[in-house]
């Protein structure tokens, strides 16, 4: 059952970060995952993924904006990205709807 998990995993975070490299503009960058549920990717500087996501909602995008996650200061800049739930069709369809987002908003 944990190798089955283990390759649905994989293939929907490769479809995922494929996706990214694909449909993201410039300054956008994320690191490769090793393991886990989550993609953290970072807009270009002066960039806020909270107030971006409105914008994102609309486009039928949902992430979690990176501040959350930090104690004080920090993480405006960076969103995370979830790849556990969804298929990888769902996942380039959602980097897809969010490269138009930042494209638009950046």
């Amino acid at each position: 059952h944990v190798a089955g998990l283990r390759d649905t995993l994989r293939a929907r975070r490769d479809a995922l970060l494929a996706a990214l490299a694909r449909e993201l503009p410039a300054g956008c960058s994320w690191s490769p995952v090793r393991g886990g549920y989550f993609v953290w990717l970072r807009l270009p500087p002066g960039r806020d993924a909270a107030a971006l996501l409105p914008q994102a909602r609309a486009a039928g995008v949902r992430y979690l904006p990176g501040a959350r996650f930090f104690v004080g200061e920090g993480g405006a800049e960076q969103l995370r990205l979830s790849l556990s739930l969804l298929p990888p069709d769902a996942l380039q369809e959602g980097a897809a709807r969010l490269g138009q987002v930042l494209r638009a908003a950046l």
